[in-house]
């Protein structure tokens, strides 16, 4: 406990009191003990001191009582003859209000701890009664979704084994297709185009130059025609035949296409493959990515005073990426989504030869592989070909 002040308002002093003027933040003081003529003189300076003031009031009488006012404020009224023992007497008081206001503090602070304990209990019940409610209505709807999904799965079930068996006949109607195209559409093709090469030969000084060029378009046609349908099988052949994966050499591969397809006279092409390039797939498949790819890019810079082709690849995240690049004719970005879509040409035929169906082989065999293909070009700056397979790399 602090020190107690002993304060007195009237002329005699008490021993061990001394003379101070009444203030608010003095009557506040802990602990304390004032002598005044009356209970006016606390009214005056604090209104509300019954409540808020702690100690002991003395006021002079003849006949001495003691009132207790409140658990922080005692009254007593002191007879003259009691004056000089009366610090002791209100040092006993002033004690037991320090003990009963420390035992009340305590037991508000216990009820207070109760309080806040059987309120934290209250919310925590009516969370758990909502988190209850909140679980056994996740039940029924999980229970309910269960039911729908088990009914979707035995509809998809149905919907599969539906679209498998028209798969398959499709792919046997297809099958029949590219053996009548293999064989009825390609004999009587042949007898035409070699019928007319006769027919020129035959004719020979006796043709105008009109005749001429009609006899050589029927052969140039006939030749395209059989380069499409040749191109039409690659197609077929790249969405339905099995794959057969390998480890393989991309460097060497790609430098034997290169070699194969630029052994010509008129090919100044220089390539630059990066070398220890390996993927797993189909080979004969990655090959007519590599011919296409490669073909293209010596068609299309062949133009080039130094036609330039590169090939190399690049770890991006968790995948490889293959890049494949040359400095050709390019094309505006704009168009890009034709560029993988059947008979799309992006040049004019009289620039550029070609059936427009090597980049959707291309797609769809680096689709069959789990991969992707995208392209980045600009007119007159050349192409560059991305593509990813699966475990492929350096």
């Amino acid at each position: 406990m602090s020190h107690p002040r002993f304060i007195c308002t009237l002329p005699q002093l008490p021993p061990g009191f001394e003379a101070q003027p009444l203030g608010k933040r003095l009557l506040l003081a802990r602990p304390l003990v004032v002598m005044v003529s009356c209970l006016d003189e606390l009214q005056q300076v604090l209104p509300d001191f019954r409540q808020r003031q702690q100690g002991v009031i003395c006021l002079p009488d003849s006949q001495f009582s003691s009132q207790a006012l409140g658990a922080q404020l005692w009254c007593m009224r002191v007879p003259p003859q009691l004056l000089p023992s009366l610090q002791l007497l209100t040092q006993v008081l002033l004690d037991s209000i320090e003990q009963t206001v420390a035992s009340h503090e305590r037991q508000q602070l216990a009820e207070h701890t109760v309080n806040r304990q059987q309120f934290e209990l209250e919310t925590l019940r009516q969370d758990y009664h909502r988190a209850t409610t909140r679980l056994q209505q996740q039940i029924q709807e999980l229970s309910r979704a269960e039911a729908e999904v088990r009914q979707s799965n035995e509809l998809l079930e149905q919907r599969v084994a539906q679209r498998t068996a028209e798969l398959e006949q499709l792919n046997r109607e297809l099958e029949s297709f590219s053996y009548s195209v293999s064989h009825d559409l390609r004999a009587p093709l042949r007898a035409i185009v070699g019928f007319t090469q006769n027919l020129q030969e035959d004719l020979q000084g006796r043709l105008d130059a009109l005749e001429q060029q009609l006899l050589q378009r029927i052969i140039a046609n006939g030749l395209r025609m059989n380069q499409l349908i040749d191109d039409l099988l690659a197609l077929a052949r790249a969405s339905q035949q099995p794959l057969q994966r390998g480890w393989l050499d991309l460097s060497a591969m790609a430098s034997e296409v290169f070699e194969r397809l630029c052994s010509g006279s008129h090919c100044q092409a220089h390539v630059d493959i990066q070398t220890g390039l390996h993927v797993s797939g189909d080979s004969r498949l990655i090959g007519v990515v590599l011919e296409n790819l490669i073909g293209n890019a010596i068609k299309f810079s062949r133009n080039q005073p130094q036609p330039q082709i590169w090939l190399s690849a690049d770890a991006s995240g968790d995948e490889v990426v293959f890049q494949l690049r040359d400095n050709g004719a390019g094309f505006d970005m704009q168009w890009q989504g034709k560029l993988f879509k059947v008979f799309q040409r992006l040049h004019k035929e009289t620039e550029f030869e070609g059936t427009g169906i090597g980049l959707a082989t291309v797609q769809r065999v680096i689709a069959r592989h789990g991969g992707r293909i995208w392209v980045q070009a600009a007119p007159g700056q050349g192409a560059s070909f991305f593509f990813t397979l699966p475990d492929g790399g350096q």
